[in-house]
């Protein structure tokens, strides 16, 4: 059984030391140019920058460095003239820290479902219950869109 908690959105981040960092509206051409840090190619992050390019009738930007670790795009963006994308539910958890700011644009990305999945016909153990009721409040703490319902 599949317990949906929340829908997760992906954003375009940048670091202060970004010249995006302060801009009131940016859009998807003027990042073509951009030192992007991004997953590789088939990973679920990548393929939404992608696909909004092409909708957009862009080319997919050149990506300066790839890599799975958050950790580490995370710190790059902070530290200099990067941008990389990151789920908001990640973003809340680093923003403040590393001076992570959402840049101001249209981004056409999908909201995913961050899911409790469990095995039919079994009873969850009362630490299992617990775990997924602090899950819905973590989310909600979060500012979290709930599961099926859309940002307006």
């Amino acid at each position: 059984m599949r317990v949906a908690i929340v829908e997760d959105e992906l954003v375009i981040v940048a670091g202060s030391q970004s010249r995006r960092f302060n801009r009131r509206k940016v859009s998807l051409a003027d990042l073509i140019n951009e030192r992007w840090i991004l997953t590789a190619p088939g990973i679920w992050n990548y393929m939404l920058v992608s696909e909004a390019f092409q909708r957009s009738g862009l080319n997919v930007p050149n990506i300066s460095m790839r890599t799975l670790s958050v950790h580490l795009r995370t710190n790059l963006v902070a530290a200099g003239d990067f941008i990389t994308t990151l789920p908001r539910s990640v973003l809340h958890l680093y923003g403040a820290r590393f001076g992570l700011k959402v840049l101001p644009l249209e981004f056409p990305a999908r909201p995913w479902p961050v899911s409790v999945i469990t095995l039919k016909n079994r009873t969850l153990s009362p630490v299992a219950e617990r775990f997924v009721e602090c899950a819905y409040e973590v989310a909600k703490a979060v500012g979290a869109q709930p599961y099926g319902r859309r940002r307006t």
